[in-house]
């Protein structure tokens, strides 16, 4: 059976992996804000290697994977917590 990708992300965190949850979250298509997309879809690129073009527009992308991590904990924490307990 395929795994669902929520059932992914909650692993991923559960490991404490920021760079592959934000990296996966930046995929859904729900599940955050608009401007929480916004922010997990620039922490994403920079991860995967945008990084310096992102700066060179004057972002700070420190602070924006940041408020990534933020983001997915705010929105999937809750399931997080369910999803461990039932493991």
């Amino acid at each position: 059976m395929k795994q669902k990708k929520i059932d992914i992300l909650l692993d991923f965190m559960s490991e404490g992996d920021k760079i592959r949850s934000i990296k996966l979250v930046a995929t859904f298509n729900r599940g955050v804000t608009p401007e929480e997309k916004e922010i997990i879809e620039i922490a994403s690129e920079c991860y995967k290697g945008k990084e310096n073009f992102y700066k060179s527009l004057g972002y700070n992308v420190e602070e924006y994977k940041v408020k990534a991590w933020d983001a997915i904990v705010k929105n999937y924490g809750k399931q997080l917590d369910n999803w461990l307990k039932n493991k």
